[in-house]
């Protein structure tokens, strides 16, 4: 609004006589000193929440980040977890699985007989419950726990069917061979 370079009839000395400016001070019209200023504190612009928002912005990406960080370490240790797990005969190990298929009461209990013929099926040989890890599958009874995992493999794949045929037809083999046996 106000040109530099040519003094104004306010700056101006004209009735001094003198073609000069008498004051280099320029003020701006809508700008007025306020108590703060006078006071010695620096003016206040009117971005206060702004500054206070930026401000404040790497506080909250810093703690993101450490949530993150911390998130990604515990999934590491649950991946180790579930990469060792069902692979022993260990309690701690056995309890971790992808799948667990409880076998116990083929046979609904609403059946008539149904706990002979479960326990017909458990006397040929079916286990109880049969439980599918990264590396390889354990079975059990619900009384005693894991009897047996099988040996770890890369690349496993658990196949129900003929796990179970392969112990039905075991039991059912060597229970025959037994009882021609004793007669």
């Amino acid at each position: 609004m106000f040109d530099r370079t040519r003094p104004s009839s306010s700056q101006s000395g004209i009735g001094s006589g003198s073609g000069t400016a008498t004051s280099e001070r320029s003020h701006k019209p809508d700008e007025t000193p306020s108590a703060s200023t006078i006071a010695g504190s620096p003016p206040s612009t009117g971005c206060d929440n702004a500054a206070a928002s930026q401000l404040r912005q790497p506080r909250a990406k810093s703690l993101l980040t450490i949530i993150a960080q911390c998130c990604s370490f515990a999934s590491i240790i649950f991946m180790i977890l579930v990469l060792v797990g069902n692979t022993r005969k260990v309690k701690a190990l056995t309890n971790i699985y992808f799948l667990s298929i409880d076998v116990s009461n083929v046979i609904p209990r609403s059946y008539p007989n149904a706990v002979l013929v479960n326990s017909i099926a458990q006397t040929l040989g079916l286990r109880g419950f049969y439980q599918v890890g990264l590396w390889n599958h354990c079975e059990g009874y619900p009384n005693e726990g894991v009897t047996y995992c099988a040996p770890t493999k890369s690349m496993y794949s658990f196949d129900p069917v003929t796990i179970l045929l392969s112990q039905l037809l075991e039991g059912a083999t060597s229970k025959t061979s037994l009882t021609r046996t004793l007669l």
